[in-house]
């Protein structure tokens, strides 16, 4: 039951990116902290428990997948860097802003996230 319920929201999210592809980082940024505000029970409990380990892998896996695709090589910032470690380091950035944002009950309005994310 809790593999179907998480499989329900990874395809969710996957819905959520392909809708968003078009618009910038903090746009579509702020269509998925909307998602995880809606389901703030589910994505608590999976992301901030320490019994849910298969959820955050299978979300980190699915977050790879996506921002692999967005990570332009080059750009300047980027430049000379390795993809994977490039990836690997938006996505653990993004996790966790998303981890703190459940673990202190969202202490951030979702409107306030473009200025908070313009540094991605």
């Amino acid at each position: 039951m809790l593999d179907k319920l998480i499989a329900t929201h990874i395809d969710e999210l996957r819905r959520l990116c392909n809708e968003s592809a078009h618009l910038s980082f903090t746009e579509a940024e702020m269509i998925w902290f909307g998602y995880f505000e809606a389901n703030y029970l589910f994505f608590s409990t999976m992301l901030v428990s320490k019994g849910a380990p298969y959820f955050r892998t299978r979300f980190l896996e699915f977050m790879m997948d996506e921002l692999r695709e967005e990570v332009d090589m080059n750009e300047e910032r980027n430049r000379g860097l390795n993809k994977e470690v490039v990836v690997r380091y938006a996505v653990s950035a993004v996790v966790g802003i998303m981890e703190w944002w459940f673990m202190n009950e969202k202490p951030l309005h979702r409107s306030r996230w473009p200025s908070q994310l313009a540094c991605f």
